[in-house]
């Protein structure tokens, strides 16, 4: 009964909280992504371990008597974040002060995320020649049976490349959240954000931009500041969209299947009870790292900002310690010399960083990016441009509860100065419109 305590305990205060923040725009949408987050990366796992039994592939067992302990650290996690939400609302209430708005150029976008993509999948394997990307794009192969996964760039080009893909999928994102927002998720500008995230996949071998974008769609239906939808518009949106998940999925899967024949696992039940277990990795944490000293803050707290930093072309950077230590223990890897990499999740890596402080620290970077969200709709506070940027934003943070995103800052930049020069081009556009009613 203690373990399904803590559920009912989190499902009620998220529905206590709700009204608070479905009034605030901004605020609304980083409680759902912290909501739906927690929910992905740690209840729904937590489920999986403490009620049905550890369904999944899955070697090493977890403590059950310390994964009922942990149920409670993730909830008193949840209660900091809505705390500090509550507490920015009540104090600081939401106020647009430019009387603005930018239109977004979501054809434009969309192109430049499907163009973009297919530079880095050319890029990414431009020895090996079109037969294999074939090969890649039907599914006979895998990228993760082609790349080493390095925890540092060997190159100036690596960097750039790897920069090249999180542009890609925050364009994609971009055109994806604006086409959910306006509920026009049958049209060609979202149709060329699903195939630019497609191919990031195929050429990563990873899922996790599929998952960021079923994401978007997902927060700009819940939003609250989606377009109506008209008679007509309905039927067609609810076909785009179980056109595009039926898109989604079979690509996640294959590329399940083809992981799996590389030791990754059931091709079916990885991405839902697998990949996105955060709550075995924090109940390794509480249970084999118990002892661990606290980590060097300063490294933590610098990985957002890491592709911003001046040693980013040289990809130098120091990994924080915590991580080090626990892909030692957790999966005997040596992240400066070795290859492939384990994340412990959002909430493991504040225990072993800040330790009893971790909730403030959690709770602190919640109202930062919510923060950073405000001043991104303040830039054009009308229309849904700013809107479908701020939940481009937020598909970042709901992936950095598996891993903090080194690119979560940049992309922040990205749209502040994004928004900005719509505001810029098209004002002075209306500008020089001549007035149609004048004589």
């Amino acid at each position: 009964m203690i373990p399904l305590a803590a559920f009912l305990a989190a499902a009620t205060a998220a529905k206590i909280a709700w009204p608070l923040f479905s009034r605030e725009p901004t605020a609304r949408l980083t409680f759902l992504t912290v909501h739906l987050a927690l929910a992905y990366w740690y209840w729904l796992p937590a489920a999986n371990v403490l009620f049905v039994g550890q369904l999944g592939p899955e070697n090493v067992i977890p403590d059950l008597q310390i994964a009922r302990e942990a149920v409670w650290t993730v909830l008193i996690y949840q209660l900091s974040a809505i705390g500090a939400l509550g507490a920015l609302v009540l104090l600081f209430p939401e106020r647009f002060k430019v009387a603005a708005s930018a239109r977004l150029p979501a054809l434009a976008l969309g192109s430049l995320a499907f163009v973009g993509a297919g530079a880095f999948l050319g890029w990414s394997f431009r020895t090996e020649g079109i037969g294999l990307w074939l090969q890649l794009l039907t599914g006979r192969t895998s990228a993760r049976e082609l790349i080493d996964y390095y925890n540092f760039s060997t190159s100036i080009e690596q960097s750039l490349r790897a920069l090249l893909e999180v542009v890609t999928v925050f364009l994609a994102l971009v055109v994806l959240a604006h086409a959910s927002l306006e509920r026009q998720m049958g049209r060609i500008a979202s149709v060329l954000g699903v195939l630019g995230i497609t191919l990031v996949v195929v050429a990563t071998g990873t899922r996790s931009p599929v998952l960021m974008a079923i994401f978007v769609v997902i927060l700009g239906r819940l939003s609250g500041q989606a377009l109506p939808p008209g008679p007509a518009k309905r039927r067609r949106a609810h076909f785009a969209l179980s056109a595009i998940v039926a898109a989604a999925i079979p690509i996640a899967l294959t590329l399940s299947i083809r992981a799996a024949k590389t030791g990754m696992g059931d091709p079916v039940l990885s991405m839902v009870l697998v990949n996105n277990d955060m709550f075995r990795e924090l109940v390794y944490v509480k249970s084999q790292m118990a002892d661990f000293r606290q980590g060097n803050p300063v490294d933590f707290l610098l990985v957002p900002f890491t592709y911003m930093l001046p040693s980013f072309l040289g990809f130098v950077r120091q990994i924080p310690e915590h991580l080090l230590a626990f892909n030692g223990a957790r999966a005997n890897i040596d992240l400066i010399l070795g290859s492939g990499n384990v994340f412990p999740g959002l909430i493991a890596d504040n225990v072993l960083v800040f330790g009893s402080a971790g909730p403030l620290w959690f709770a602190a970077s919640i109202v930062g990016f919510t923060l950073a969200l405000r001043m991104l709709r303040n830039i054009a506070p009308i229309g849904t441009a700013g809107v479908a940027i701020q939940v481009a934003a937020s598909g970042f943070l709901f992936f950095s509860f598996r891993n903090v995103h080194p690119g979560l800052a940049l992309v922040l930049v990205w749209s502040a100065a994004g928004l900005w020069w719509l505001r810029a081009v098209q004002g002075r556009a209306q500008t020089a419109r001549p007035d149609a009613n004048r004589p």
